[in-house]
């Protein structure tokens, strides 16, 4: 830069007093102006060179400081990602341990579970189903060992799967993936008759698994228990209606053997006191006849506790009229009203008595525990049943119990009603509603079922 802001004579004039040698002086003046500038063309090159190759290191330079500053970057990233790979290394080694340890507890449930298990893949296009595994409980439920299952079709070992429809729930499972439950099922093949509860569902390796159980036993228990019941709702029925033959029986000898007798009596004192006029005889007869008077009246009311004489001598429809005026009008002034729409005069007598202790019995309930202001009855005939149906705008019930605190005290409460009605082979409809009111229909056949000789 002093070069070229300075003319030819000040570099010469300067330069001399540094540069020129002694001997330099014998020189010509143009010789040596010549050199001089020379050597300064020649300087100034080197000083380029020297600048450019100055500019060129510090290029250098910079560009090795962004290497060793990308060489950093790239051992900060590389112990960055030597740090992940120790903790993948970690994570999968606590996976592989797991793993280790989920397959020990699979194995445990797998051979420890009660119910049967049995693992299937799915072959020609879920054509058919080839044993995997079987679980030793699958094993003691089929009678069979696992060698002798693994690697055949299950429609070869069990044909029954056809039947049972165990086969089609396995191909739609292995199809859609979706599980399946199947209800309780009758297997059975030329070997084994069994009930059988199965749960499909399909894993993510594609295989079928069926969680199967025996229920023979519980199933077998079941029929048993409704026997049981069958023969106790029988037995119940026949001594209700054996009962309400004898209670009959012993209303018609109350009346035959006490009551006439008594009224007898009665008609004799009577007779007796106009034929005398003893004043002691007279009052004599009228004690008599009031004490007779008493005693017919407790036996009236111990043959209508007994049999209602008016269900058998009129029939259902005015037993049940008399009764709700008497009981329920005149005494509870509840008020009531009593609906026919078809008269029951081919109804079998077992069938008019229950009907009509039902309709006592509920109308009892009504009067202990509704708190209502008014009752409906009605009777009405479709095809071969009479339906009896009690109403009231009582306080209602929340659902059916059959505690003593709501039967009546005699016995005879909504759980008998129920019971005797299914023995029949009709049907209760119970609609309550807490603070609404109440309305119950029982629907029996015109006739006592032929279930037992003694209702005939």
């Amino acid at each position: 830069r002093w070069f070229c802001a300075h003319s030819h004579n000040e570099y010469y004039r300067r330069a001399s007093k540094v540069f020129i040698p002694v001997d330099c002086a014998s020189l010509s003046g143009q010789v040596f102006e010549s050199q001089l500038a020379q050597a300064f063309d020649d300087m100034a090159e080197n000083l380029k060179k020297t600048t450019v190759s100055r500019d060129e290191l510090n290029a250098a330079n910079r560009q090795l400081e962004a290497s060793n500053q990308q060489l950093r970057t790239g051992e900060q990233q590389l112990k960055a990602a030597n740090q992940r790979l120790q903790a993948t290394e970690e994570q999968l080694k606590a996976n592989e341990e797991e793993l280790r340890q989920g397959k020990t507890v699979y194995k445990a449930m797998f051979e420890g579970a009660i119910s049967g298990i049995a693992i299937y893949e799915g072959v020609n296009d879920g054509g058919d189903f080839i044993f995997k595994d079987v679980n030793p409980a699958a094993e003691k439920i089929d009678k069979i060992k696992k060698q002798d299952l693994t690697g055949k079709s299950v429609k070869d070992v069990f044909p029954g799967v056809y039947e049972m429809g165990i086969f089609d729930a396995l191909k739609r499972v292995w199809k859609t993936g979706k599980e399946e439950y199947l209800p309780a099922a009758m297997y059975k093949d030329k070997e084994i008759k069994e009930w059988r509860e199965n749960h499909i569902f399909k894993l993510s390796s594609g295989e079928v698994v069926v969680f199967y159980k025996d229920i023979t036993e519980l199933k077998q228990a079941e029929e048993q228990l409704k026997e049981n019941n069958e023969q106790l709702r029988a037995l119940t029925a026949k001594l209700s209606f054996t009962e309400d033959r004898e209670r009959k029986h012993i209303a018609e000898g109350i009346h035959d053997s006490i009551i006439q007798p008594l009224v007898f009596l009665d008609i004799k004192a009577k007779s007796l006191g106009k034929t005398t006029k003893n004043t002691k005889l007279i009052e004599a007869y009228s004690q008599m006849r009031t004490i007779l008077n008493e005693l017919i009246e407790k036996a009236r009311t111990f043959i209508f506790d007994l049999s209602y004489p008016t269900l058998y001598e009129l029939g259902l429809e005015p037993a049940i009229e008399e009764w709700l005026q008497t009981e329920i009008e005149d005494k509870h002034e509840i008020a009531a009203e009593f609906k026919v729409e078809t008269q029951s005069k081919d109804l079998d007598q077992n069938i008019a008595t229950f009907l009509f202790k039902s309709a006592k019995e509920l109308l009892i309930n009504v009067v202990k525990h509704a708190k209502a202001n008014n009752v409906k009855v009605s009777i009405a005939r479709k095809q071969n049943n009479i339906i009896l149906c009690v109403e009231d705008d009582g306080c209602g019930f929340k659902s059916f119990r059959s505690d003593k605190k709501h039967n009546s005290l005699t016995g005879f409460g909504l759980f008998n009603i129920r019971e005797q009605v299914t023995y029949l082979g009709g049907e209760v409809s119970i609609d309550s509603k807490a603070g609404i009111g109440s309305k119950i229909i029982l629907t029996v056949p015109l006739t006592v079922p032929l279930k037992d000789e003694a209702y005939i």
